[in-house]
């Protein structure tokens, strides 16, 4: 496959909005339940010069439309760790929101134990520091109970809830994440060797509570609040986009003074 002509790499689970490969750095982001790589298309042009975006393509949505969604997430673990491994051929910061940053969380840890790979940064947005899993079993709601709970999460555009061709292609996938967030089990585990920043809603969580990431590096913390609620990064996208472009910034220097 021609990634230069397509976008994409490696069976379609990265797309590059636009391939860089003089990058210094490149930033692979996660989406969040019932999205794809779609959310991060518009992000390119925040980038720095010496960054490179890739986003994550899960299977069961947009063009892997036709794949069976994964609802096991050690499963998706342990396929997202063999695919990616050809693309840490340089330095990488992973950023996920909501889901995909609990997808990140875990893929960095389990790159470290099968590679001894680690992302130099971690960016986790919108998503309290793991202590325990909660549950919502998504089976044992009707479409309208389902519909209504995503309605008062406030994430998906009112457009799609009210209209019920769309919402037959949106459903199944985003009850399989709930599926799949359901499977999750957190376990203990030595922290991280690299620094985290957390990104959170001022609407969706206190701030104190994301400062209870400290226990999961053994590097530095940095805590950052955006209005909004838990879609802070698509109310509050140019404060986020500017935000991160500080942090992509940070690394890139940092890489510099290693070479």
């Amino acid at each position: 496959m021609d990634q230069q002509k397509t976008g994409y790499a490696n069976d379609s689970w990265f797309f590059f909005p636009k391939p860089n490969q003089n990058a210094k750095l490149r930033m692979f982001c996660f989406p969040y339940a019932g999205s794809g790589a779609s959310i991060y298309k518009k992000w390119e042009s925040a980038m720095p010069l010496e960054v490179e975006l890739c986003a994550v393509q899960l299977p069961g949505r947009e063009n892997r439309i036709t794949e069976a969604a994964f609802k096991d997430f050690s499963s998706l673990i342990n396929v997202l760790a063999e695919k990616i491994l050809p693309l840490l051929d340089k330095p990488y910061i992973f950023f996920g929101h909501s889901m995909g940053a609990l997808i990140s969380f875990e893929l960095a840890r389990k790159l470290r134990e099968a590679s001894g790979e680690l992302p130099i940064h971690l960016l986790l947005s919108g998503i309290n520091p793991l202590k325990s899993t909660s549950k919502l079993n998504s089976n044992t709601m009707d479409d309208d109970e389902f519909i209504n709970f995503l309605n008062r999460l406030n994430g998906t555009p009112t457009e799609i809830l009210k209209n019920k061709e769309v919402l037959s292609f949106f459903l199944p996938v985003i009850k399989a994440d709930f599926e799949l967030l359901n499977s999750y089990s957190f376990a203990h585990k030595p922290p991280l060797e690299c620094p985290i920043t957390s990104y959170g809603g001022m609407d969706d969580t206190p701030e104190d509570n994301l400062k209870g990431w400290i226990k999961h590096t053994d590097k530095t913390l940095e805590v950052k609040m955006f209005p909004g609620d838990h879609f802070f990064i698509n109310s509050s996208r140019q404060e986020v986009l500017a935000a991160l472009r500080t942090d992509l910034i940070m690394s890139v220097n940092k890489i510099a003074k290693l070479d």
